[in-house]
C-alpha cells in the first residue's frame, strides 16, 4: 500500500482512506493476486468450474477453505510490471494475473491468520505449490 500511495503521490488523507479499506476488506475475507505461468494456454485456467486446479487457503491447524471467488484480472502493463512484477518468463508461457478470494467463514474450526500461518494452495495432477505466510 505504502508504495502505491508514494507513486501516485497520495495526500495522507488518500492514504488513510485507502489503509482502512484494505483493513475492512481483511476483515471480510482473504484475497490474493496471483500470476500464474504455464507452457500450455489451456493449463491455465484456474477460474474455471471444470479446471484441474483446486485451490485453497489453509490455516496452520490444518483446517481449509476453498476459493470463493477465482477472477481473471486485466491491469494496465505498466501496472502489472510495477506491482505484480515476473522476475524472467520462460520464452512461450503463458501468464495469467488472478485475483483470488476467500469469505472469513464465520465462527468455526478454520482459524485464519490466528492460527501462526496461512498456505495458499494450488493443485493438480499437474503439479502443486503451496505459498506459505508466517503470523
Amino acid at each position: 500500500m505504502e508504495r502505491y500511495a508514494s507513486i501516485y503521490s497520495l495526500s495522507d488523507n488518500d492514504r488513510s482512506a485507502l489503509r482502512q479499506s484494505q483493513l475492512e476488506a481483511l476483515r471480510n475475507g482473504y484475497e490474493f493476486a496471483v500470476k500464474a505461468l504455464s507452457t500450455k494456454y489451456q493449463w491455465n485456467d484456474l477460474e474455471k468450474s471444470s479446471s484441474a486446479w483446486r485451490v485453497s487457503l489453509i490455516d496452520a491447524l490444518g483446517h481449509e477453505l476453498p476459493a470463493e471467488q477465482i477472477k481473471i484480472e486485466k491491469l494496465p502493463d505498466a501496472y502489472e510490471s510495477t506491482f505484480f512484477p515476473i522476475a524472467d518468463p520462460a520464452q512461450g508461457a503463458f501468464v495469467k494475473s488472478y485475483r483470488i478470494r476467500f469469505a472469513m467463514p464465520a465462527a468455526g474450526e478454520f482459524v485464519g491468520v490466528k492460527s501462526g500461518a496461512l498456505t495458499l494452495r494450488i493443485v493438480s495432477p499437474l503439479g502443486r505449490v503451496d505459498l506459505v505466510w508466517l503470523g
